[in-house]
């Protein structure tokens, strides 16, 4: 099925001093549709893959696997390899002249940056920057929302016979405690998503999905909530990078963006307890 987003909210949403924030467009468009399946709907939707150019021929020599579109840079040597980050959590080495894949390694986290080679007291090492961030992280978090892979930002360093291990994941996927309930009408619940969309969907995700660089607000605890008006409006949270946004909003836009993460913090608890339920 296509995917649909939301229609423009009016001209206001375009001009400057709008929020920190401000490219010149109406952001509600970004809003992912309100689907059942959305995150499989993603996954079939947005992909990537690596392609190998014969540049005399002027055709693609060979193909990567189809997958996620967060393939991390390339790297090329002269020993005939190819090395890239796969969009999942995985280093592969390929070979250069037929795509035919000839190592990997799970890095348990995703590697978007090109590894490096260089080559010390007679040994080659390849090494790489792993961890989640960039465009894909900020920008495109309704896509990568739903892939659940950890940001575990470190160097790697291989060789040929190495034999270090990395220690085993500890993080459990989070469960949301029933939200407290919404207590506005539609009409500020909506104004919530069209205020949320144009000050912060940057930093906390379209649709309140965030690449995982940052909060996921559906997940908001009751102490969050208690002094919502002090970490929006106040910057009490300034020393970590939450702002204050007392200059573009009112307390009345503020609350309407707590109702707006609340009505979608309770969507989120019933289709958790759906699946829980039909297991």
């Amino acid at each position: 099925m296509p995917i649909q987003f939301l229609a423009p909210t009016n001209d206001r949403d375009r001009l400057p001093r709008q929020g920190y924030w401000n490219v010149g467009f109406d952001r509600i468009a970004n809003v992912p549709p309100d689907v059942p399946d959305l995150e499989t709907l993603f996954a079939e939707t947005f992909n990537g893959q690596l392609l190998a150019w014969d540049p005399l021929k002027q055709e693609v020599r060979w193909k990567g696997d189809l997958g996620r579109p967060t393939g991390g840079g390339v790297l090329s040597t002269g020993g005939n390899l190819v090395f890239q980050g796969n969009g999942g959590t995985e280093i592969m080495a390929y070979d250069a002249a037929n795509g035919e894949r000839l190592w990997s390694y799970d890095v348990q986290t995703i590697a978007m940056a090109p590894p490096i080679t260089y080559a010390l007291d007679g040994m080659q090492y390849v090494a790489a920057a792993v961890g989640f961030g960039g465009g894909a992280g900020a920008e495109a978090g309704a896509i990568t929302h739903g892939w659940n892979i950890p940001n575990r930002s470190r160097v790697l360093v291989f060789k040929l016979g190495g034999q270090a291990e990395l220690p085993p994941l500890t993080e459990q996927q989070r469960t949301l405690q029933k939200p407290p309930v919404v207590t506005a009408d539609a009409g500020v619940v909506k104004r919530g998503q069209v205020i949320f969309q144009r000050h912060c969907s940057y930093c906390h995700g379209d649709g309140l999905r965030t690449g995982g660089l940052t909060p996921d607000l559906r997940y908001s605890g009751e102490q969050v909530h208690g002094m919502w008006q002090d970490i929006v409006r106040g910057g009490t949270l300034s020393p970590v990078g939450m702002v204050s946004f007392a200059e573009y909003i009112d307390a009345d836009d503020a609350e309407a963006i707590r109702q707006y993460v609340l009505s979608e913090a309770n969507k989120l608890y019933l289709q958790q307890h759906s699946a829980e339920d039909g297991k």
